[in-house]
């Protein structure tokens, strides 16, 4: 009766060892599972996935109005205020560095406009400097036809110094839809200077043509 006793305790302890021994097994994997899904990237069960951060826009909106609401077109052309030649012999000016261009008497100022045809227009934009006293100016996207007549097709006011302080700003125009036809009209920025005010370049933002080779010529 005593060995039968003896032998069934000692049964009951190695079937007692295994189960210990499993469970350190099974816990031990657990851990690791863990700790690999940790060093790949992954998260810890029951815990939410984290989300990477929205990129922040590309220019402050303290300089400027709201942004539209549509698309924002990914293609723009460019001319610094430098480029833009006055409309007449009598207007003067001084060069206020970075590209910008300051006049000393009152007139207009132009530069041509070259964008892919079929290319469809939908904003502009007037980057200047302020003085404190700087008093608002005008610019324009003017189309020209041959047959000397001519349309405004889109124009922005900006804002004067006494609203923004002295500083660099720029302004967005209203939202327009034209499609480029360079084969009856000619494009421009017009701009309608201020002589506190310097004009640092204007820019029009478009969509390019449904078929990137359009505008090429034919081989």
């Amino acid at each position: 009766m005593i060995k039968r006793g003896l032998f069934r305790n000692g049964v009951l302890l190695r079937i007692l060892c295994i189960l210990v021994i499993v469970g350190a097994i099974s816990a031990a994997g657990w851990e690791a599972s863990v700790v690999m899904a940790q060093r790949s990237g992954g998260s810890e069960p029951g815990s939410p996935t984290a989300r990477a951060p929205k990129p922040a826009p590309d220019r402050p909106s303290s300089a400027s109005p709201a942004a539209p609401s549509s698309t924002w077109p990914s293609n723009w052309y460019s001319v610094i205020g430098a480029a833009f030649t006055p409309s007449y012999s009598s207007v003067t000016y001084v060069y206020s560095y970075v590209g910008c261009v300051l006049p000393t008497s009152g007139g207009q100022w132009r530069t041509s406009v070259n964008l892919p045809d079929k290319s469809v227009i939908k904003y502009i934009y007037v980057n200047y400097n302020n003085t404190a006293s700087s008093s608002s100016s005008y610019a324009w996207l003017t189309r020209y036809r041959y047959d000397g007549t001519f349309t405004d097709l889109v124009a922005v006011t900006t804002r004067p110094g006494s609203s923004t302080g002295a500083g660099y700003f720029w302004d967005l125009s209203s939202e327009m839809t034209s499609t480029v036809d360079n084969l009856n009209y000619s494009y421009a920025f017009v701009w309608d200077g201020s002589t506190t005010q310097s004009l640092c370049s204007i820019q029009v933002g478009y969509y390019p043509p449904a078929t990137g080779t359009s505008h090429l010529p034919l081989p």
